[in-house]
């Protein structure tokens, strides 16, 4: 419970009802008899960022480009004393197709240099 209240920050009642909801959901649609931590961060990421857009397509520059951004973050988190911890990086969800998950208050904005 306390990896899902640190990775929920901000959430009310409803929000983490919500979550549960759609936890529980993941975990019927794979014919489990338990809701898994998988589960819980399958949904938080449905609740937060909505359904996954599969039928976004993104140029071969565009993936490079964002490889390379997440790579960044990585060698960053091995070289700092205290790293943050990237916790996954969804690749093509609703309304956030290029986010990386990062703890709160860690990485809140990305800007492009053009």
């Amino acid at each position: 419970m306390n990896t899902i209240a640190r990775g929920t920050p901000g959430f009310v009642g409803a929000d983490l009802a919500n979550l549960v909801n759609e936890a529980a959901l993941m975990a019927a649609r794979f014919g489990q008899d338990k809701v898994t931590m998988l589960d819980f961060e399958e949904a938080k990421d449905k609740v937060l960022m909505g359904v996954e857009r599969k039928s976004m397509v993104l140029s071969d520059e565009e993936k490079q480009n964002t490889a390379y951004h997440e790579a960044g973050h990585a060698i960053c988190n091995l070289i700092v004393k205290k790293p943050t911890r990237s916790t996954r990086s969804p690749s093509f969800l609703a309304d956030a197709p290029l986010a990386s998950v990062f703890p709160p208050g860690e990485d809140k904005h990305s800007y492009s240099r053009e």
